[in-house]
Parts: structure tokens; C-alpha cells; sequence
């Protein structure tokens, strides 16, 4: 655990197995880390679509529906990003006192490296997927549309 603060109840179990060949279950090993004084503290949460936004999507896809609309001038695209980073939702730390006092609060980057993704979908199928770095500006979108359509 001082090593790794992110390892879970049954990495710990499947080490103690091929290391020692001992066999516990998942809260012996919750118990046992709770008892040397691990605690731990997960990441927060947050709601990602509010209750309005929810009702003005079902009303517009309920209009979309009235209308017969059959979306063949449409592509849906979405771009998301992949954050390189390791860590967990889990955060164990020990309770000690003086100046060994592990820290409750992780390190991490202040810029992460990041990766994004686009994609489209239209009535005529996928589009390829495109990997890139740096911000999509409007020069890069009009790049990677006109390579995908072959111009």
C-alpha cells in the first residue's frame, strides 16, 4: 500500500494468492487494511445532463419524431479527450504522526498530456476516426473533414 495508494481490495487478494499462496476474501482485506489505518476517499460526482436539459432533448427528438425528420443531411460529430494520467477513483492514506505524515492529497500535473478523438455518424455510416493533439481550431476541422470525404 506505500507504494501503491491506488490498489484495490482484489489486486491485494490476487497478490496474496500467487505470493503466498494464502486465499482471503475481499473483506478480510478491507478489514486488515481498515485495522493498519488506510482510509480512503473517492473522487466526487457531479450530474452530467440537468433535469431541464433532459426535458428540452426529449421535446426536440418528440419534434424531430413528428416530423418524420429521417437526419439524411445530418452528421453527428463529438470530439472527446483522454487525459494521460494515472490515477484512480480511490485514494488510500495512512494515519501517522510527525514529519512522515502521509498527505491526503494526491500530486498530479498541472497540464496533463491529452489526446482527442473525433468521430461522426451520419445516415450513410461512420466517418474514420481522427487522433490528434493541440486544440481543434476551425483550419484543423476543415482538415480533417476534407480528408475524410476525400478532397
Amino acid at each position: 500500500m506505500s507504494q501503491n495508494k491506488e490498489l484495490t481490495a482484489g489486486t491485494i487478494r490476487n497478490r496474496l494468492r500467487e505470493l503466498f499462496h494464502v486465499s482471503v476474501s475481499l473483506s478480510t482485506v478491507n478489514k486488515a487494511r481498515r485495522e493498519m489505518g488506510w482510509s480512503s476517499n473517492t473522487g466526487k460526482y457531479c450530474q452530467q445532463i440537468s433535469h431541464a436539459n433532459k426535458r428540452a432533448r426529449m421535446q426536440w427528438s418528440c419534434q424531430m419524431f413528428r416530423r418524420q425528420e429521417d437526419f439524411h443531411d445530418v452528421i453527428f460529430a463529438d470530439e472527446s479527450s483522454v487525459e494521460m494520467n494515472a490515477h484512480g477513483k480511490l485514494f488510500f492514506h495512512h494515519c501517522t504522526a510527525g514529519m512522515q505524515m502521509s498527505t491526503r492529497k494526491r500530486s498530479r500535473p498541472k497540464h496533463a498530456y491529452k489526446v482527442h478523438v473525433w468521430a461522426g455518424i451520419s445516415y450513410r455510416g461512420r466517418t474514420p476516426i481522427c487522433i490528434f493533439t493541440g486544440i481543434m481550431n476551425s483550419s484543423l476541422y476543415q482538415r480533417i473533414l476534407s480528408a475524410k470525404s476525400g478532397r
